[in-house]
């Protein structure tokens, strides 16, 4: 008998048309037949080890799939941080930035010793320490994501003013009523109380000042601040709005502030007060005196 190897490892026996037969030798003839035995037992031996390499190269083949669809699953992952920038003026402050990211991330690389960041679910605080030099300054932080990075750039302008203005005219004034309407809500459903100024300011025309108010227990202690958002640098409660006087004598009827009660942090009924500062730059020009209020549980 004789055996063909094909292709694909099948092995098939030879048909008597295909033989080649020594008629005239019967030892031949036998001699053959066990020739042929001998070359089917190797055919079949060889036709198993191509079956398995067939069979490694097809698993090998749907481990690259797998391969594939994990590296295309990862592709489409994603990290992003709103707003991506972020500015302070030279008083500093806090302010919150959310983070959107289809996996874990954390933060990488912190910020200089004037910034902190504090991290709750998704919500980054940086607060930021007033600047005292005249010079701007910037830095940034990044958070990270698997191999995915994403930095946030951090900007302060310098302190440039001082009590005088460029026509050497000393800025100046006076405040002169301040009122608070209780239990009302921002546009964003807060509810809090709002507070109402009435006041002077001298010498300050084009320049932007700021109208900040800094909240006590009834003792005289500052309240503070445990999620750094409503916050001084200093990590004490307080909330503010910048102002920018369009006369070198302007008088503002009404500048109010809104601060919601959940940023005072209390859990109970208390006795607290509040003061205003209006501040050119880091002078403080003017300052009201005690707004006694009680938050009631």
């Amino acid at each position: 008998m004789e055996f063909t190897i094909n292709e694909d490892g099948s092995v098939t026996r030879k048909t008597s048309s295909d033989l080649n037969y020594n008629r005239n030798g019967g030892n031949n003839g036998e001699n053959g037949d066990k020739n042929g035995c001998l070359w089917g037992i190797i055919a079949i031996i060889v036709g198993v080890i191509i079956a398995i390499a067939t069979s490694n190269k097809s698993t090998s083949n749907s481990n690259h799939e797998v391969i594939d669809t994990t590296a295309n699953s990862y592709n489409n992952s994603y990290l992003s941080v709103s707003p991506s920038s972020v500015s302070f003026d030279s008083y500093g402050g806090c302010k919150t930035l959310s983070v959107n990211s289809s996996d874990l991330w954390r933060i990488t690389t912190n910020t200089y010793e004037w910034g902190h960041l504090s991290i709750s679910g998704n919500k980054i605080t940086l607060r930021v320490e007033a600047n005292n030099s005249k010079n701007s300054r910037s830095d940034f932080f990044e958070i990270s994501s698997g191999s995915k990075k994403y930095r946030v750039s951090i900007t302060q302008s310098g302190n440039r003013s001082d009590s005088y203005n460029s026509n050497s005219t000393r800025v100046n004034g006076s405040i002169i009523n301040v009122w608070t309407d209780h239990n009302v809500t921002d546009s964003y459903g807060n509810n809090g109380m709002r507070i109402h100024i009435k006041f002077d300011i001298n010498g300050m025309l084009d320049r932007t000042g700021r109208a900040a108010v800094y909240f006590y227990y009834a003792n005289g202690n500052p309240i503070k601040d445990t999620n750094d958002s409503y916050c001084t640098s200093n990590g004490d409660v307080a909330t503010h709005v910048n102002f920018t006087p369009s006369y070198e004598n302007s008088r503002f009827d009404d500048l109010n502030i809104f601060m919601p009660y959940s940023e005072l942090h209390l859990h109970q009924t208390t006795s607290c007060y509040f003061t205003i500062s209006i501040w050119n730059g880091n002078t403080e020009v003017m300052r009201s005196g005690i707004n006694s209020f009680q938050v009631t549980f």
